[in-house]
């Protein structure tokens, strides 16, 4: 049911962490993944409950970046897995069977890999250029046109998404559209949720 989902990174945020996670929540964002690198382990855990109940509150989804084991303790509704990070199996295990499970997938063959693995969503990017990430390669439409023929499961599309591409993204075979800096990094993170929603509500 995933369609607007935004990463949320304090250091991109024009307002207060908290205060963006509400407003986007409120613009339409159906989850929110939680993304920092650098945060102590107790400041991140404080951080990710509140941003939790902040999306429960909203009837959205919270996920975690990377740590499988804070995402436990915050009692998130999933993780979001890089290729550098542990595989998909083992976060089962320490995350139990109900937690939902997404991959970062930048290729057709970590795409195929990480169905192998049992990933309940892929994300596939980056799509367009990307200023959060300038190091991954662009794959274009067309990479997602390959990853919609070959998965079965939920594909999110990431990678310099904004309300002006998000509607051919969707239509290429997305199933949503995962945004940073399109949404936390403007001065109204909830108009600028709504008009990303706007645009693949009703694809």
């Amino acid at each position: 049911r995933v369609r607007l989902y935004v990463l949320l990174t304090e250091a991109l945020c024009k307002r207060p962490i908290l205060e963006t996670a509400k407003l986007v929540l409120e613009g339409g964002a159906d989850a929110i993944q939680l993304r920092e690198k650098d945060k102590a382990d107790g400041e991140l855990l404080g951080l990710a409950k509140e941003v939790r109940a902040l999306c429960h509150a909203h009837e959205a989804l919270f996920f975690m970046n990377d740590r499988v084991d804070l995402a436990v303790l915050a009692r998130a509704d999933g993780v979001h897995l890089g290729q550098e990070d542990l595989p998909v199996g083992l976060a089962r295990r320490i995350a139990g069977p109900k937690m939902i499970v997404g991959k970062s997938t930048h290729s057709l063959d970590e795409l195929k890999a990480a169905l192998a693995e049992g990933t309940d969503y892929i994300a596939v990017g980056a799509i367009f250029a990307s200023p959060t990430k300038p190091q991954v390669a662009c794959g274009g439409l067309e990479l997602l046109h390959q990853a919609a023929a070959i998965c079965d499961r939920p594909i999110l599309a990431i990678g310099g998404i904004g309300a002006d591409n998000a509607r051919e993204v969707v239509a290429a075979g997305a199933r949503g559209v995962a945004v940073c800096q399109a949404v936390i990094g403007q001065d109204d993170p909830a108009a600028a949720a709504k008009k990303i929603k706007k645009q693949i509500e009703n694809i």
